[in-house]
């Protein structure tokens, strides 16, 4: 698996740039970049890059960092279909920097000079409560972003007001997780598997620090219930499996049963499944996809809408995805069947994580160092 990942991102990677895309069809890009980094840093494929790529790719990415420490995306200057937002963006591709070149094992990029007070531990919590929290998948990011950020400078630079920083945030975030489901407590009347992504991108930080995950019983019910018939988590959208929510999920229900016995057969069952399903979910071009199949209703649209969800559910065909996948932007754009370097690292990953479960060890991969999305010492 790990030899064709590389083969796979090594076609996409464009050395007059020091960076990959997406697919073929996009340009180079700083997120692509990341995602193809720590799919090789995942999968123990990092050390086949020469010392040339290596000095080329940080060379590309220390050259978009700004005097404030951020990081631009030359490509969002004249992006106009940004599903998220500008501020999101530049809150993403400055994340990703500083991960890839801590992933690369380059000198750390200059800490962030903020110009505001959003990391100061008197202030975090006010920033948290900005957020309208209608979409907390969304709104979760910032937040992942953030403390991402802060624990990079206070572990690259030594910066020790961080550490209170993130604590005081891990205590605003304790008192909005729901005790009933184990989740966001969102009071916008989010979906569950909505409330389940935005709780997971909290958990690096409680794992990073040594914090206690509370109502683990309750995140394992939740994440048992959104598994769909084929192994995958991403319930409702028509699609069959989603790169994101299926690994949130798994993350998620891994961590909550690490060292338990709650619903331990319901758990090995749900995981098995689904290492089955993201199997399917590899290329001959030994990338992986976002989805291949989707839910298509055997009756009009007009009839299946009036139909109550389970009946929807059961009169439903299955037929070849041809939507596109696209990640924020649209030079991160591929067809849903077809490989790219994020699918590339979340699908063998999620893989990684229910085999760290179900046999005790996983393929041969790397842990990520810093708290972010990735594989982390708190699973095993």
């Amino acid at each position: 698996m790990n030899n064709s990942i590389f083969d796979f991102l090594d076609a996409l990677y464009a050395p007059e740039n020091g960076l990959w895309k997406f697919s073929s069809d996009c340009p180079p890009s700083l997120l692509a970049t990341g995602h193809a980094v720590l799919a090789l840093e995942h999968s123990n494929e990092l050390r086949r890059l020469t010392s040339t790529q290596r000095s080329d790719i940080c060379d590309a990415i220390l050259s978009c960092q700004q005097d404030d420490g951020t990081f631009k995306e030359p490509l969002l200057e004249i992006e106009t279909k940004l599903s998220h937002g500008l501020d999101y963006a530049n809150e993403e591709v400055t994340t990703f920097c500083q991960q890839v070149l801590n992933a690369i094992g380059t000198e750390p990029p200059a800490p962030r000079r903020w110009s505001d007070d959003r990391h100061l531990p008197q202030r975090i919590c006010d920033y948290l409560s900005s957020f309208t929290w209608d979409n907390p998948w969304r709104d979760s990011n910032f937040v992942m972003f953030l403390l991402s950020q802060l624990t990079h400078d206070l572990e690259a630079h030594g910066i020790k007001q961080y550490r209170e920083s993130i604590f005081v945030a891990m205590d605003w975030l304790d008192q909005n997780q729901d005790p009933k489901n184990g989740m966001w407590a969102s009071s916008k009347n989010s979906s569950l598997r909505n409330v389940m992504a935005a709780w997971f991108h909290f958990t690096f930080y409680y794992q990073h620090f040594g914090r206690e995950l509370k109502f683990c019983d309750r995140i394992v019910d939740t994440c048992l219930s959104l598994q769909n018939p084929e192994g995958l988590f991403d319930f409702g959208t028509g699609a069959i499996g989603q790169n994101c929510l299926d690994y949130d999920a798994i993350d998620l229900l891994v961590l909550a049963s690490r060292n338990r016995n709650y619903r331990s057969e319901d758990v090995t069952k749900c995981l098995e499944n689904t290492v089955k399903a993201l199997g399917a979910l590899e290329n001959p071009d030994g990338g992986w996809a976002n989805s291949k199949w989707s839910r298509k209703p055997w009756f009009g649209g007009r009839i299946a809408n009036r139909l109550p969800g389970w009946l929807r559910d059961a009169t439903t065909k299955v037929v070849e995805n041809k939507a596109n996948y696209s990640v924020c932007a649209s030079f991160m754009v591929a067809p849903s069947i077809e490989s790219n370097p994020f699918c590339s690292w979340f699908r063998p990953l999620s893989i990684n994580i229910a085999k760290l479960y179900l046999e005790g060890s996983a393929d041969n991969c790397n842990f990520r160092s810093l708290p972010f999305l990735g594989y982390h010492k708190g699973l095993a």
